[in-house]
C-alpha cells in the first residue's frame, strides 16, 4: 500500500455541481443590496469572474 502526504479533489464540476447554489447565491444578495433579481442564465455566463466584477455590472457603485 502506498502512502501519501496529500490527496487533492477537484470538487466543483467534477463532484458537486454548485451552479444552482451560486445563481441562488447571487440574486439572493443583488434583491437585498439592489432590489432585482436577474435570469439565471446570465449569472452562469459570470461564473469565473471576480465577484466585484459580477456585482458591478448589475449593481453600479456597489461592486466592493
Amino acid at each position: 500500500m502506498m502512502d501519501f502526504d496529500l490527496v487533492i479533489f477537484d470538487l466543483d464540476g467534477v463532484l458537486v455541481d454548485s451552479t444552482e447554489a451560486i445563481t441562488n447565491t447571487f440574486n439572493h444578495v443583488l434583491i437585498k443590496a439592489g432590489g432585482i433579481s436577474i435570469n439565471n442564465k446570465n449569472i452562469i455566463e459570470m461564473i469565473g469572474m471576480p465577484l466585484d466584477s459580477m456585482f458591478e455590472r448589475y449593481l453600479p457603485g456597489k461592486g466592493e
